[in-house]
Formats: structure tokens, C-alpha cells, sequence
């Protein structure tokens, strides 16, 4: 693998990007250039995407917002660390030592819904969204256990039930159930280190990427999915991740609501739990919302949805969401399917669009993103921890050995505290 910049030098402030009033040609990131996505501009751009590419509002309403109680612990700060890079030497040292060489953004601690620990770098700040990338997966997967929970879907329906077109897709004859499970049969690549893999051809379609001067592809995200006529597997056979599996239950949600998912998130999650930030997902240029990877929204907000989960869906003693829900995620590791992929050795298990690992008695969850993003649960410690990075590689392949370690450290931190 390529040495990169560190991540002191791919600073996003110390290298300049899109400062002055213009800024310099050469500190530019802007539309209609594509390479906003490569490393080093990225780092810049997770905080940023608004600026690049159409979105839509995740209001949190004009409530006021559920107050984080803030007891910042010194001696998790200097929590002795080890990042194991597998292509470099393992770097060890207190806590914010080591994060700090990991391109990490944020990182925020919660102990039993008290901030232990909050940290900021690069373009993030209190006040500014960050790219959440495929944690909007579990996000939109939440909304669907609070339907389900509801009555108003059944995950053993099959999909064409909401949205008949995919009856001539890759789609039908999948259930609900599989779909939230990613154990459809479609065939999709999503290499995103290949060039020609499907994940590009659906970047394209959807406008996350220009298109070519002769693009004459699928326009829009539900056009791609329809575009999807290739099964390498009957549906139910296999775990097999795939971004098109979110974007199929997204619109399954917005046809049993008759409401984009970025108002679904906005109605069901981010006002009745006490948002601080309206959040915003990316849509593509029809309107319609990326429920695969679009949103953005800031760190403590997301550690605010975690602790919802762990506290049952209520937010003091006011049930906010289904306890069925957060009920079918926290305790989803039983039904869970094998993932049986080396990219996903911390996490063994997925269902409904989370991510399953621990053992039986300390069971760990998660919300998971390329390039580094992270909501991790653990219940039995009572800890949730959210990191938001812009890491040079997006496969948690290569991210998951160094940061997984320093979560589970700092979640041991606290399984026989008292604070």
C-alpha cells in the first residue's frame, strides 16, 4: 500500500483547502471536479458535502434539544492504547495520542449517558455535520424496526408488496426480512478500490460522481435499482453487504409512509429524541434520498441515538420510540446472519443493518462507515462511543484492526467503574 500523509499533515486547516476569498486554483475542491473523494481532499470534504452535492434537510424541529451532561474523565484521556496497523509497526500510548495519528475527526465517550471524553480535529467542530457514510444504513434499518414494531411492515412480506416495479428487477422474491439483512441474492460490486465495480456505475447514477458527456446510464438511485437484473444467488442463501439493499428498503419506507426518509429520520428520530443539529442527507437529482450512505450530522447528535438504544427508546421517562425496536437491535446478535468475510472479522454477525460482535454475555453493536465511521455499543458497560474519521483507505479491513482495540479499551474502562 502507498505511504500516505499523515494525519497531522493532511491536516484539512494546515494544508489550505478552499481558504481565501477565492481561494487559490491549486486549494480548490469544488463541482465539477470529481476528486473530491481522494485522500487528502477528503479530509476536508466530510465536513463539507452540502457544498458539493444536492442534499436534503433532517430538521430536529424547534424543540429544545436533550441536554449531554459533561464529566470529562483525565484518565481516560491518558488510557494507555494500541492502534495495530497491519502494514506498519503498532503504535501505542495514551488515548488522544494515538487518535490523533488515526485521521480521526471526532471522538466522543458516553458512561452511562455522561460525556466522558469529547474530542475535535480537521474540519470538525461542535456546530458542523460530518459524512456518516454507511451508518446511515443502520439509521434507516432503525426506522424499519420501528415500523415493524407498529404493524405498518411485515419484514416476511416481500418487497414488490410496496414497490411493485421491482417485480422486474434482480429484487423479486426477496423479503423485507432479507433485504434488512443483506442476504439478497442481487448481484453487485462494491469494490470500491476498482474502478469498473458497480459501486462506480451507481455513483454515476445517482449524481454522488459527474456524469461522462455520453453517459446514457440509469439516472437517479431507483432507476439503478431497476436497472439490477443479475442474481448470483437465490435470495436467503447468503450474507453479502451491498448499499443497493438500503436504498431498496428506503424506498419500501417511503412508499408504506408517503415521506422521504430524510423527514422519516427527521420525525422518528432526530426532533423526539432531542437533536441539538438539524442533520441533512445527500439525494441525488430527482430529490430522492441516498437512505445507502447520505447522511450527515454531528457527533454528538449520533452519540445522542446511541444512547436512545441503550436506554430502551425513551428519552428521561418518555418513550420517544417503540421499546420493540431498540429491543429487536440490541438484542439482534441471537438472529443475527454470519457475515463470513475477512473484512468484518470484529463483527461477525449483521441484522436488520447492524453490525453484531462480543460474545453472548458482552455483546457489542454497531453502526459502521467506510473511512473510519463508528457508533459503538456496549450494553453490559453501559458505554456508547462515536468516531468520525477521513481515513486515506475507506475498507474497514485495514481501519477495523487499529480501532477496534481502543474501543474495547476504553469500553473496559468501564466495566467496573462506579463514575
Amino acid at each position: 500500500m502507498t505511504a500516505q500523509p499523515s494525519s497531522s499533515e493532511s491536516d484539512p486547516i494546515a494544508m489550505g483547502w478552499m481558504q481565501g476569498f477565492p481561494p487559490p486554483e491549486e486549494k480548490r475542491i469544488a463541482q465539477p471536479y470529481a476528486d473530491f473523494w481522494s485522500f487528502p481532499k477528503i479530509r476536508w470534504s466530510v465536513c463539507h458535502l452540502r457544498e458539493l452535492l444536492p442534499t436534503r434537510n433532517v430538521s430536529r424541529g424547534t424543540g429544545t434539544a436533550r441536554a449531554l451532561v459533561f464529566e470529562p474523565d483525565a484518565t481516560l484521556s491518558t488510557l494507555s492504547v494500541v492502534a495495530n496497523d497491519t502494514s506498519a509497526k503498532p503504535i501505542e500510548g495514551p488515548l488522544l495520542d494515538v487518535i490523533a495519528t488515526q485521521y480521526t475527526d471526532g471522538l466522543i465517550v458516553l458512561h452511562k449517558g455522561i460525556v466522558k471524553l469529547e474530542y475535535y480535529s480537521g474540519c470538525l467542530t461542535p456546530e458542523r455535520p460530518h459524512a456518516t457514510m454507511s451508518m446511515t444504513k443502520s439509521v434507516v434499518g432503525l426506522l424499519a424496526e420501528i415500523f415493524i414494531a407498529e404493524g405498518l411492515l411485515d419484514d416476511r412480506r416481500p418487497v414488490t408488496d410496496w414497490v411493485p416495479e421491482l417485480a422486474s428487477s434482480a429484487f423479486a422474491g426477496a423479503t423485507l426480512r432479507q433485504v434488512l439483512d443483506m442476504t439478497t441474492g442481487t448481484a453487485f460490486d462494491e469494490t470500491y478500490t476498482d474502478p469498473k465495480a458497480d459501486i462506480w456505475i451507481y455513483a454515476n447514477a445517482s449524481d454522488a460522481m459527474p456524469k461522462p458527456a455520453n453517459y446514457k446510464g440509469p439516472v437517479g438511485f431507483l432507476e439503478f435499482l431497476l436497472s439490477l437484473k443479475r442474481k448470483e444467488a437465490e435470495h436467503g442463501e447468503r450474507f453479502k453487504y451491498g448499499t443497493i439493499n438500503t436504498d431498496v428498503l428506503g424506498w419500501v419506507l417511503s412508499r408504506a409512509t408517503d415521506q422521504s426518509v430524510a423527514d422519516l429520520i427527521s420525525a422518528r428520530l432526530w426532533k423526539p429524541m432531542g437533536a441539538e443539529r438539524d442533520a441533512y442527507v445527500k439525494n441525488d437529482a430527482l430529490g430522492i434520498v441516498h437512505a445507502g450512505g447520505g447522511l450527515n450530522a454531528g457527533m454528538r447528535d449520533l452519540a445522542r441515538l446511541g444512547q436512545l438504544l441503550l436506554d430502551g427508546g425513551k428519552v428521561a421517562e418518555r418513550q420517544t420510540i417503540p421499546a420493540a425496536a431498540t429491543k429487536a437491535i440490541l438484542e439482534g446478535r441471537s438472529n443475527a446472519v454470519a457475515t463470513t468475510d475477512e473484512s468484518t472479522s470484529f463483527w461477525p454477525g449483521y441484522r436488520s443493518m447492524w453490525w453484531y460482535g462480543g460474545t453472548d454475555d458482552r455483546p457489542l453493536i454497531a453502526a459502521r462507515g467506510v473511512y473510519g465511521q463508528t457508533i459503538y455499543l456496549d450494553p453490559v458497560a453501559e458505554v456508547v462511543i462515536v468516531r468520525l474519521a477521513s481515513d486515506p483507505v475507506p475498507s474497514s479491513r485495514f481501519i477495523d484492526p487499529k480501532v477496534q482495540p481502543i474501543y474495547g479499551a476504553i469500553a473496559d474502562r468501564y466495566m467496573s467503574a462506579d463514575d
